[in-house]
């Protein structure tokens, strides 16, 4: 029976010992890294921990060497003081910054509620008491007040700038450009630049003052006017609108740059004061009548500068009779050519 026995002991104490070396290395290494991270797992759940755990776990778990741990401990213990101290600092500053942009918004509110009414207050006392006229104009000062509804002793802010200036451009067809600018305390500068009537021509049974570039400038019953001043009787092409202020509008929308370009070429020459009445209805035979007795034809609207010049030089040469009505032909300058006459009409072309 204790043989039996002692053979029983024997095998536990031999099985034991077998299933020990059994376990290698590696499989004890693996068992010990699970065991390590439940324990991590369980001290992550801890949400608080003492100075003492904390050190034990970072020595346990971490790996870390006394010198480390020593220092991780004195920065642990560090920090929370040195937080202490600064974290009054740095409720002051924010404090501090808070007081300033206060102040900052304090400041701009003040400002709106006070500049505000003394600015309107200051507005309303401000008014207009004289007007400059700058740039030339057909038109006076009182002229140009009334067509913007503005008068002497109006407030000098009580209208737009912009909307006065249109309302002169409409109402003061002379007006090419304007601009209205307030002068403290109290003038009204206004400054334009004018169109200048050139020619005028009947349309429709009524006579219309134009500007060299066919801005309808005035409308009349009679001629009479417009003669005394001088202008250029022209004879156009139909016309499909005519409206005093804009711009003339031929039928069928047909250009018009061939006019502008000529009487501007014109203009610019010696024949501009002796011009008497233009013909420009018939666009590839344009006529001139020049000192109420020289015809000249200068054909189509090509080549006009020199046609102009030619024409000029020859009334103005010595050979040419001064008495005498001629008809003069550049439509071909290079063989211009004058012919004499006994008598010509200088209200028609032919």
């Amino acid at each position: 029976m204790d043989d039996k026995n002692k053979r029983t002991d024997r095998t536990a104490s031999v099985g034991h010992d077998t299933g020990q070396r059994g376990s290698t290395p590696q499989v004890l290494k693996r068992d010990a890294g699970v065991r390590k991270k439940k324990k991590q797992k369980e001290f992550v759940r801890q949400y608080v921990m003492t100075e003492s755990n904390r050190s034990k776990w970072s020595q346990e778990y971490m790996g870390l060497d006394d010198v480390t741990l020593d220092t991780v401990n004195v920065t642990s213990a560090e920090k929370p003081k040195n937080q202490a101290r600064r974290r009054p600092a740095d409720e002051s500053t924010e404090r501090r910054q808070k007081a300033k942009i206060m102040l900052v918004v304090f400041g701009v509110l003040l400002a709106v509620l006070l500049i505000y009414p003394i600015a309107q207050f200051c507005r309303s006392k401000l008014i207009i008491n004289d007007v400059w006229v700058e740039g030339e104009s057909p038109y006076t000062a009182e002229e140009m007040m009334s067509a913007a509804g503005l008068k002497l002793g109006d407030l000098l802010y009580s209208q737009n700038k912009s909307k006065a200036a249109e309302l002169m451009l409409q109402n003061l067809p002379y007006l090419d450009t304007c601009k209205v600018i307030r002068k403290l305390p109290d003038k009204l500068v206004i400054k334009v630049t004018s169109s200048q009537a050139l020619m005028y021509a009947k349309i429709a049974g009524e006579y219309y003052a134009l500007s060299s570039e066919l801005r309808v400038l005035e409308r009349s019953e009679s001629a009479a006017d417009f003669i005394a001043e001088g202008l250029i009787y022209t004879d156009l092409p139909k016309t499909s609108r005519a409206v005093v202020g804009s711009r003339l509008i031929l039928a069928d929308d047909a250009d018009a740059e061939y006019i502008k370009d000529f009487i501007k070429i014109i203009v610019s020459s010696n024949l501009e004061e002796k011009v008497t009445r233009l013909f420009f209805d018939e666009k590839f035979d344009i006529v001139a009548t020049v000192s109420g007795k020289y015809r000249i034809r200068f054909g189509s609207p090509g080549d006009a500068t020199l046609k102009v010049m030619t024409a000029a030089r020859i009334i103005e040469s010595e050979d040419f009779g001064s008495q005498n009505y001629a008809v003069i032909d550049v439509s071909i300058p290079t063989l211009a050519s004058a012919r004499y006459e006994m008598y010509l009409d200088p209200d028609s072309r032919d």
